[in-house]
């Protein structure tokens, strides 16, 4: 699902795209070559801290998160195809 939005995003924004979503997202060889091979983002922003992510359904109880999310960032502007990391703290 995650797929299908990021490149609709891709493909109808002239601007710059923004996706929050766990750090998995860069995992696989599919998503790789559907999304990242042609692509990539401009930047990667990960959380050092662990923020928690709750469902509506979900009890907001727990103290922690043992997912690490993190902003990926498109910017149609940017020219060099180069990938940079900026960690958010």
């Amino acid at each position: 699902m995650i797929n299908d939005y990021i490149v609709h995003a891709l493909e109808v924004c002239l601007g710059k795209v923004y996706i929050f979503g766990r750090i998995q997202t860069l995992e696989t060889v599919a998503r790789y070559n559907r999304i990242f091979r042609d692509t990539p983002p401009s930047m990667v922003c990960p959380f050092v801290k662990r923020i928690p992510c709750y469902r509506s359904d979900e009890s907001k109880q727990s103290k922690g998160s043992a997912v690490c999310y993190a902003w990926f960032i498109w910017d149609n502007q940017d020219d060099d195809n180069e990938c940079r990391i900026k960690w958010l703290i």
